[in-house]
């Protein structure tokens, strides 16, 4: 059983600690499984909900080199 449920993650992505990302996965299984997420720039990603939650992963690949960027 899961640690946490679909509607816990749904609301920590979709909170305001999610950068505007929009959890688009229909279930949550685990912590490591994958997730799918919309970035606040509309571009689709996949993340587990550990490394979103820990590692702030809360952004897609594009959004992640600009903001290396600046």
């Amino acid at each position: 059983m899961a640690k946490y449920s679909y509607e816990e993650v749904k609301a920590f992505i979709e909170g305001k600690q999610g950068n505007g990302c929009k959890l688009l996965s229909k279930e949550y299984v685990g912590y490591n499984r994958l997730l799918k997420v919309r970035c606040s720039c509309g571009h689709k990603f996949e993340v587990t909900f550990k490394n979103f939650k820990e590692n702030n992963y809360r952004t897609c690949f594009n959004c992640g080199i600009e903001d290396r960027k600046s």
